[in-house]
């Protein structure tokens, strides 16, 4: 449903960061780090570039609190 909406929405940037999240919830990291990738775009494509490095941020957070959350067998 979310996914759909942000193919109808594209511009609506917390319909996105909210599928990131859930996507991080559901274990699907690739597709939210592509959510937030895009979210990163907008922002500079908008001159934000502080709003690009607080979405660069979330994904390097993200991967390293699931890096210290997966078994060491991962």
């Amino acid at each position: 449903f979310m996914e759909e909406l942000i193919r109808v929405h594209p511009q609506h940037s917390e319909l996105r960061n909210r599928l990131a999240e859930l996507y991080i919830q559901d274990g699907k990291i690739e597709k939210a780090v592509e959510q937030f990738d895009a979210l990163a775009d907008e922002c500079l494509k908008a001159n934000n570039r502080f709003g690009a490095i607080s979405m660069v941020q979330k994904i390097t957070l993200k991967a390293v609190i699931l890096k210290l959350c997966l078994p060491k067998s991962f």
